[in-house]
């Protein structure tokens, strides 16, 4: 307890081959890694306490010194406490961390908190198999991830169109005031994104896909608005944190 861990990270494609330094190279004669001239992020031969370097950051932490971290790093070096990666509530106890553990997200609200399931349901996409799939306008239409912008709008681009005899969960409708969310994906940047519904649409929510609809305890007691959860979900340090706690085969990057 008192004591912090160093967490980096190396980023996605280009900004993983800035940081690093290097690359595998996969051309005929020159496979294998190929340093770049730029040069790495992670250490300095020459000088262990750069402050422009990673490993300074740890190297510190041993040290039981946590230096700010430059603003050039700040997307690669976070600085955590460290009971914070330590699931207590866990039976029996392991002593180990889990970099998700206690990942926690708090909003600056005068109004009162409540329990998201108190108002609203999560209605999971429709699952089907590949042979329901046909290539011509049906009723039976699935929205899949392609129709939610990284900017949380809705854009329909992509229709996947299932048997007429395909009987589809009537749920899984999108209606107005509904919440389209991507709730898993081969990309992190894209789980989490959310479309507002505006108005009944003849479509469904795709597998991976899900709704956040207001339920008949949330409409009884009119608590909280649709619209104002999907405010909630766009913001930045939410898609940050869906981000760090989304895990999974699935997850490429």
């Amino acid at each position: 307890y008192g004591e912090k861990t160093i967490i980096t990270k190396v980023g996605e494609k280009q900004d993983e081959k800035a940081f690093l330094g290097y690359e595998f190279s996969k051309s005929r004669g020159h496979e294998g890694i190929k340093m770049l001239p730029e040069g790495t992020k992670l250490y300095d031969e020459s000088d262990q306490f750069n402050s422009e370097k990673a490993n300074y950051y740890v190297y510190s932490a041993f040290l039981k010194s946590y230096p700010d971290i430059e603003e050039a790093l700040q997307e690669n070096i976070e600085s955590i406490d460290t009971h914070e990666l330590v699931n207590f509530r866990k039976l029996p106890f392991e002593k180990s961390l889990n970099l998700n553990a206690n990942v926690r997200i708090n909003f600056d609200t005068t109004f009162p908190k409540e329990r998201l399931k108190n108002s609203h349901d999560i209605i999971k996409g429709i699952t089907y198999d590949k042979n329901n799939q046909v290539y011509r306008e049906t009723s039976n239409a699935i929205l899949t991830a392609d129709n939610i912008t990284l900017e949380n709008n809705l854009e329909i681009v992509k229709k996947v169109y299932l048997d007429e005899d395909f009987v589809a969960n009537a749920r899984a409708k999108l209606s107005e005031r509904d919440i389209f969310i991507c709730l898993s994906s081969g990309s992190r940047k894209h789980v989490g994104k959310v479309a507002y519904i505006q108005e009944n649409l003849p479509y469904y929510a795709g597998g991976f896909m899900g709704i956040i609809r207001e339920n008949e305890q949330g409409k009884k007691n009119n608590t909280i608005l649709s619209k104002y959860i999907y405010s909630l979900l766009t913001m930045p340090s939410v898609r940050e944190y869906m981000s760090k706690i989304c895990t999974g085969a699935n997850i490429k990057t």
